[in-house]
Protein backbone atom coordinates (compact mmCIF):
# COMPACT_ATOMS: atom_id res chain seq x y z
CA UNK A 1 0.00 0.00 0.00
CA UNK A 2 1.15 3.62 -0.79
CA UNK A 3 2.63 5.04 2.00
CA UNK A 4 1.65 8.46 1.24
CA UNK A 5 -1.07 8.70 4.34
CA UNK A 6 -2.27 11.50 6.65
CA UNK A 7 -3.79 12.06 9.48
CA UNK A 8 -5.87 14.65 11.16
CA UNK A 9 -6.77 16.10 14.59
CA UNK A 10 -9.61 18.58 15.54
CA UNK A 11 -7.69 20.92 17.08
CA UNK A 12 -9.60 23.81 16.10
CA UNK A 13 -13.17 22.77 17.44
CA UNK A 14 -12.02 20.91 20.06
CA UNK A 15 -10.89 23.79 21.51
CA UNK A 16 -14.32 24.88 23.14
CA UNK A 17 -14.39 21.34 25.12
CA UNK A 18 -12.61 20.77 28.41
CA UNK A 19 -8.71 20.85 27.86
CA UNK A 20 -8.41 16.80 28.70
CA UNK A 21 -10.70 16.56 25.49
CA UNK A 22 -8.62 18.49 22.98
CA UNK A 23 -7.21 16.79 20.09
CA UNK A 24 -3.40 16.83 18.62
CA UNK A 25 -3.07 17.18 14.99
CA UNK A 26 -0.41 14.53 13.69
CA UNK A 27 1.08 14.29 10.19
CA UNK A 28 3.22 11.94 8.28
CA UNK A 29 6.24 14.41 6.67
CA UNK A 30 4.20 13.37 3.05
CA UNK A 31 3.27 15.70 0.24
CA UNK A 32 -0.19 17.53 0.33
CA UNK A 33 -3.08 15.48 0.72
CA UNK A 34 -4.25 14.62 -2.89
CA UNK A 35 -7.51 15.68 -4.07
CA UNK A 36 -10.43 12.73 -5.41
CA UNK A 37 -10.90 11.51 -8.57
CA UNK A 38 -14.01 10.82 -8.60
CA UNK A 39 -16.89 11.35 -6.55
CA UNK A 40 -16.22 9.71 -3.44
CA UNK A 41 -19.04 6.86 -1.49
CA UNK A 42 -19.63 7.30 1.98
CA UNK A 43 -20.98 5.04 4.30
CA UNK A 44 -21.44 6.07 8.06
CA UNK A 45 -21.11 3.09 10.78
CA UNK A 46 -23.03 4.12 13.63
CA UNK A 47 -25.76 2.81 16.35
CA UNK A 48 -29.20 2.54 15.34
CA UNK A 49 -30.74 6.44 16.06
CA UNK A 50 -27.36 7.45 16.68
CA UNK A 51 -27.98 11.33 17.78
CA UNK A 52 -25.33 12.67 15.75
CA UNK A 53 -26.66 11.04 12.75
CA UNK A 54 -28.78 14.45 11.25
CA UNK A 55 -25.03 16.68 12.00
CA UNK A 56 -23.33 14.23 9.14
CA UNK A 57 -25.80 15.07 6.79
CA UNK A 58 -25.22 18.47 7.42
CA UNK A 59 -21.92 18.32 7.54
CA UNK A 60 -22.04 16.66 3.93
CA UNK A 61 -25.09 19.06 2.42
CA UNK A 62 -22.69 22.27 4.13
CA UNK A 63 -19.27 21.25 2.04
CA UNK A 64 -21.66 20.57 -1.46
CA UNK A 65 -23.31 23.58 -1.11
CA UNK A 66 -19.91 25.58 -0.43
CA UNK A 67 -18.60 23.76 -3.66
CA UNK A 68 -21.67 24.99 -5.74
CA UNK A 69 -21.12 28.37 -4.40
CA UNK A 70 -17.75 27.80 -5.65
CA UNK A 71 -18.52 26.67 -9.26
CA UNK A 72 -16.70 23.38 -8.80
CA UNK A 73 -17.90 20.31 -9.91
CA UNK A 74 -16.56 18.30 -7.27
CA UNK A 75 -19.40 17.08 -4.98
CA UNK A 76 -19.21 14.42 -1.94
CA UNK A 77 -21.37 11.18 -3.04
CA UNK A 78 -25.06 10.09 -1.15
CA UNK A 79 -24.28 8.13 2.41
CA UNK A 80 -25.35 5.00 3.07
CA UNK A 81 -25.43 3.33 6.14
CA UNK A 82 -24.87 0.40 8.57
CA UNK A 83 -25.55 -0.25 12.25
CA UNK A 84 -22.60 -1.07 13.74
CA UNK A 85 -19.40 -0.10 15.70
CA UNK A 86 -15.73 0.34 14.48
CA UNK A 87 -14.05 -0.88 17.72
CA UNK A 88 -12.08 1.83 19.25
CA UNK A 89 -8.90 -0.50 19.39
CA UNK A 90 -9.10 -0.87 15.80
CA UNK A 91 -8.84 3.17 15.56
CA UNK A 92 -6.69 3.45 18.01
CA UNK A 93 -4.39 0.68 15.49
CA UNK A 94 -4.80 2.74 13.06
CA UNK A 95 -3.81 5.64 14.61
CA UNK A 96 -0.64 3.87 15.83
CA UNK A 97 0.13 2.96 11.96
CA UNK A 98 -0.11 6.09 10.84
CA UNK A 99 2.67 7.20 13.52
CA UNK A 100 4.67 4.15 13.24
CA UNK A 101 7.09 3.30 9.97
CA UNK A 102 5.94 0.17 9.35
CA UNK A 103 3.57 -0.87 6.30
CA UNK A 104 0.20 0.30 6.80
CA UNK A 105 -2.04 -2.48 8.11
CA UNK A 106 -5.93 -1.19 7.71
CA UNK A 107 -7.64 -3.56 10.66
CA UNK A 108 -10.56 -5.98 9.19
CA UNK A 109 -13.50 -3.85 10.73
CA UNK A 110 -12.30 -1.23 8.65
CA UNK A 111 -11.64 -3.05 5.53
CA UNK A 112 -15.09 -4.75 5.39
CA UNK A 113 -16.64 -1.53 5.23
CA UNK A 114 -16.43 -1.53 1.25
CA UNK A 115 -16.48 2.80 0.44
CA UNK A 116 -14.25 5.85 -0.21
CA UNK A 117 -15.09 7.28 2.70
CA UNK A 118 -15.76 5.70 6.35
CA UNK A 119 -17.85 8.22 8.86
CA UNK A 120 -17.16 5.56 12.34
CA UNK A 121 -19.11 7.01 14.91
CA UNK A 122 -18.04 5.90 17.98
CA UNK A 123 -19.26 5.10 21.84
CA UNK A 124 -16.47 5.72 23.28
CA UNK A 125 -15.81 9.20 25.72
CA UNK A 126 -13.72 11.80 23.49
CA UNK A 127 -11.29 11.60 26.62
CA UNK A 128 -10.48 7.89 25.15
CA UNK A 129 -9.74 9.71 21.51
CA UNK A 130 -10.51 12.68 19.91
CA UNK A 131 -12.01 13.28 16.58
CA UNK A 132 -9.91 12.03 13.97
CA UNK A 133 -9.29 11.67 10.01
CA UNK A 134 -7.17 9.40 8.37
CA UNK A 135 -6.34 9.50 4.64
CA UNK A 136 -4.51 7.12 2.21
CA UNK A 137 -3.80 6.08 -1.43
CA UNK A 138 -3.58 3.16 -3.25
CA UNK A 139 -6.55 2.80 -2.96
CA UNK A 140 -7.40 6.10 -2.00
CA UNK A 141 -9.59 5.84 1.09
CA UNK A 142 -10.59 8.51 4.43
CA UNK A 143 -12.13 6.92 7.98
CA UNK A 144 -13.42 9.75 9.97
CA UNK A 145 -13.88 8.89 13.72
CA UNK A 146 -15.78 10.38 16.07
CA UNK A 147 -16.21 9.80 19.69
CA UNK A 148 -18.83 10.85 22.10
CA UNK A 149 -18.84 13.43 24.71
CA UNK A 150 -21.46 14.83 26.85
CA UNK A 151 -20.79 18.48 26.00
CA UNK A 152 -21.49 17.64 22.35
CA UNK A 153 -24.27 19.87 21.67
CA UNK A 154 -25.62 19.68 17.90
CA UNK A 155 -23.94 22.75 16.92
CA UNK A 156 -20.78 21.21 17.69
CA UNK A 157 -21.18 18.27 16.27
CA UNK A 158 -22.24 19.97 13.13
CA UNK A 159 -19.08 21.67 13.28
CA UNK A 160 -16.94 18.55 14.14
CA UNK A 161 -17.86 16.79 11.45
CA UNK A 162 -17.74 19.70 8.85
CA UNK A 163 -14.19 20.61 9.63
CA UNK A 164 -13.50 16.88 9.28
CA UNK A 165 -15.19 16.70 6.05
CA UNK A 166 -12.71 19.54 5.32
CA UNK A 167 -10.03 17.11 5.84
CA UNK A 168 -11.63 14.54 3.84
CA UNK A 169 -11.74 17.17 0.63
CA UNK A 170 -8.31 17.98 1.05
CA UNK A 171 -7.57 20.74 3.52
CA UNK A 172 -5.38 21.30 5.97
CA UNK A 173 -5.51 23.09 9.46
CA UNK A 174 -5.04 27.01 8.75
CA UNK A 175 -4.26 29.86 12.14
CA UNK A 176 -7.57 32.07 11.37
CA UNK A 177 -9.07 31.18 15.35
CA UNK A 178 -12.34 31.90 14.00
CA UNK A 179 -12.32 29.72 10.76
CA UNK A 180 -13.84 26.08 10.35
CA UNK A 181 -10.52 24.41 9.44
CA UNK A 182 -8.76 26.36 12.47
CA UNK A 183 -5.89 24.12 13.88
CA UNK A 184 -3.14 22.90 14.01
CA UNK A 185 0.03 22.28 16.30
CA UNK A 186 0.53 25.25 19.02
CA UNK A 187 -2.82 27.00 17.52
CA UNK A 188 -5.23 27.82 20.46
CA UNK A 189 -8.47 28.16 18.51
CA UNK A 190 -10.70 30.56 20.15
CA UNK A 191 -14.31 30.66 19.51
CA UNK A 192 -18.14 28.54 20.25
CA UNK A 193 -19.55 26.44 17.74
CA UNK A 194 -22.92 28.80 16.23
CA UNK A 195 -26.27 27.26 17.54
CA UNK A 196 -27.08 27.23 13.71
CA UNK A 197 -24.87 27.02 10.45
CA UNK A 198 -21.19 26.50 10.31
CA UNK A 199 -18.26 28.24 10.96
CA UNK A 200 -16.50 30.00 7.70
CA UNK A 201 -13.67 29.40 5.56
CA UNK A 202 -11.13 31.33 4.69
CA UNK A 203 -10.41 33.05 1.62
CA UNK A 204 -6.85 30.53 0.97
CA UNK A 205 -9.43 27.92 1.87
CA UNK A 206 -11.65 28.49 -0.57
CA UNK A 207 -9.07 29.00 -3.34
CA UNK A 208 -7.54 25.58 -1.97
CA UNK A 209 -10.76 24.16 -3.03
CA UNK A 210 -10.55 25.30 -6.56
CA UNK A 211 -7.23 24.46 -6.67
CA UNK A 212 -7.56 20.36 -6.43
CA UNK A 213 -11.49 20.70 -8.15
CA UNK A 214 -11.08 23.44 -10.43
CA UNK A 215 -14.25 24.22 -12.57
CA UNK A 216 -12.39 21.75 -15.37
CA UNK A 217 -12.78 18.98 -13.03
CA UNK A 218 -13.93 15.93 -14.02
CA UNK A 219 -14.36 12.27 -12.26
CA UNK A 220 -11.76 9.90 -13.83
CA UNK A 221 -14.52 7.29 -14.41
CA UNK A 222 -18.80 6.46 -12.83
CA UNK A 223 -19.10 6.70 -8.90
CA UNK A 224 -17.76 3.55 -7.63
CA UNK A 225 -20.26 0.98 -6.04
CA UNK A 226 -18.90 -2.27 -3.93
CA UNK A 227 -20.39 -5.36 -4.28
CA UNK A 228 -22.64 -6.05 -1.27
CA UNK A 229 -23.02 -2.63 -0.72
CA UNK A 230 -26.16 -1.76 0.99
CA UNK A 231 -28.14 0.78 -0.96
CA UNK A 232 -28.01 4.28 -0.71
CA UNK A 233 -30.19 5.61 1.65
CA UNK A 234 -31.04 9.76 2.71
CA UNK A 235 -28.79 11.00 5.53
Amino acid sequence: MDRRAFIFGIGSLAASLPSSSRAQHLRLDSPAVRAWTNVPSIVVVAPANDPRLPAVREAIEFWNGQLAKLASPFRLGGTSRVVGMIPANDIHALRSNFTGRAPLKIPDSIQRVHSDVIVALSDIDMAKFNPVTFSWSSPQRAVVAIPTHRSLTPGLSRNIMAHEFGHVIGLDHNADLTALMCGGSGTRCQFAAPREGFLSLTIADKAKVLEMYPLTWEPAGPSKRFKGDPPVTAG
